[in-house]
């Protein structure tokens, strides 16, 4: 699977919960070279799920959060 197809696939099987880039990363071992913000920004636009201000349900840091309502 590509990076956005694990990370569309993670956040489908975890629907209404938000993941900041770096959690998100970490949980699906994907390194920042192949997946970084911009990316993020993207495939959000492309697969439809929501970029928000919010905290990480991991880390606990308010940020930016990936979340599939």
């Amino acid at each position: 699977m590509s990076p956005s197809e694990l990370v569309h696939a993670f956040l489908i099987e975890h629907a209404g919960i938000g993941y900041c880039d770096d959690c998100l990363r970490k949980l699906l071992h994907i390194s920042r070279v192949r997946m970084n913000e911009r990316d993020m920004t993207r495939i959000a636009a492309e697969l439809g799920f929501n970029r928000q201000p919010g905290r990480c349900s991991v880390c606990g840091v308010a940020r930016v959060v990936n979340k599939m309502v």
